[in-house]
C-alpha cells in the first residue's frame, strides 16, 4: 500500500491558462481524485515523488469529470515511479483531457480490469 505519494501536474486549462495541480495521497491506496483542474486540460508535465515508499507507485490519469473506479475504468495514461524515487514525464506538445482530469495513485500497475 502506498504510504505517501505526491503528484505535481502542470497543465493548460481554458480559459484560465497555465495551472499547477499538486495532489498528495497519504495512506489509502487507490483513492481517486475527480476533476482536479475543474475544467478540460492539456497536460505538458507530470512529476511524482514516491521517495517515501519502498515499492513502486503508479499514477493513473483519466479523461473524465467523475471519480474513476480502480480496476474498472481504463486510464488514459499510467506513469510509474520506482520505490524510494521520483519520476518526471515531459509530454511533447500536450496530452488533451477534454472532459476533465481525474487521477489516482496505486501500487497496482494494471489498467482497468487487468
Amino acid at each position: 500500500m502506498a504510504t505517501v505519494s505526491t503528484v505535481t501536474i502542470r497543465s493548460l486549462s481554458s480559459p484560465v491558462g497555465a495551472r499547477v495541480v499538486t495532489f498528495t495521497q497519504v495512506g489509502s491506496d487507490r483513492t481517486a481524485q475527480a476533476n482536479v483542474t475543474g475544467a478540460a486540460s492539456d497536460i505538458y508535465f507530470i512529476e511524482i515523488d514516491n521517495s517515501a515508499n519502498a515499492e513502486a507507485s503508479y499514477l493513473k490519469i483519466y479523461d473524465q469529470v467523475g471519480t474513476p473506479t480502480h480496476g474498472t475504468t481504463d486510464p488514459v495514461l499510467v506513469v510509474r515511479a520506482a520505490g524510494s524515487s521520483s519520476a518526471a514525464l515531459a509530454i511533447p506538445g500536450t496530452l488533451d483531457f477534454g472532459n476533465g482530469l481525474s487521477m489516482l495513485v496505486s501500487t497496482d500497475g494494471g489498467q482497468g480490469t487487468a
